[in-house]
């Protein structure tokens, strides 16, 4: 029997090369998943206050139970792989980001949540940086995909809804799993995206701009009537 062995042609990288960081952070989640740490790296109000300020980012990668990991972990690798992609350095913003963000803000205006877990609120920054990234670029896409993002960025503004006026979730079992939703999370972590995504896309535009034509703007600016 011949066997062949089939390599990647020279100069393009496999797709594990080319997501390998959002494969690690979906790995490291896994893991302490199997390792059942949830309670030495969760966001604990009064481990945090004592000093251990790495849950602020920790508490991020662990869940309650097998479902509320699946559902998060699913979402995770999906968009944080489509970003990845394109522009690695806009995946490890918007985590680092939404992850401190969303721990800043529930640390000082949600005293009431004094544990917390999940991989939700990064997933609603990276839904939100990827459909804003989509839509700002409107020559790069098609018709058809501008619509699915812009139905899935709804679809996420209609769930935070949700949760804010029933206090319940959409996906997960919450009460099964024994925790609260915190829709101040998704809230945070989806304006964080796209405020990043649009941050972004203007400071692209701008570099796009040849030196020489920012000049003859100035010029063209002091040329006006108002500004002599």
């Amino acid at each position: 029997m011949k066997v062949v062995m089939i390599t990647p042609p020279a100069g393009r990288p496999t797709a594990t090369a080319r997501c390998w960081v959002s494969l690690l952070l979906a790995g490291f989640c896994l893991v302490a998943a199997l390792l059942h740490v949830e309670p030495l790296l969760e966001f604990d109000r009064a481990a945090i206050a004592s000093g251990a300020w790495w849950r602020m980012l920790s508490g991020h990668a662990v869940h309650f139970g097998f479902e509320h990991l699946a559902w998060d972990l699913g979402v995770f690798v999906l968009l944080a792989a489509l970003i990845e992609r394109r522009d690695r350095a806009a995946l490890v913003w918007c985590v680092v980001a939404a992850a401190v963000t969303i721990s800043l803000n529930l640390w000082f205006f949600a005293p009431t949540i004094v544990i917390y877990r999940g991989l939700s609120g990064i997933d609603s920054a990276l839904v939100a940086m990827y459909a804003t990234q989509v839509l700002m670029r409107r020559g790069e896409h098609s018709r058809s995909m501008r619509l699915i993002v812009g139905l899935a960025l709804a679809g996420l503004a209609a769930k935070t809804v949700i949760e804010f006026r029933f206090g319940a979730t959409v996906f997960v079992n919450h009460v099964a799993a024994s925790f609260e939703p915190v829709p101040i999370a998704h809230l945070v972590g989806g304006a964080t995206g796209a405020l990043l995504a649009m941050c972004a896309a203007t400071t692209s535009s701008l570099r796009e701009v040849a030196p020489g034509q920012r000049r003859r703007w100035r010029r063209c600016d002091r040329c006006q009537p108002g500004n002599q």
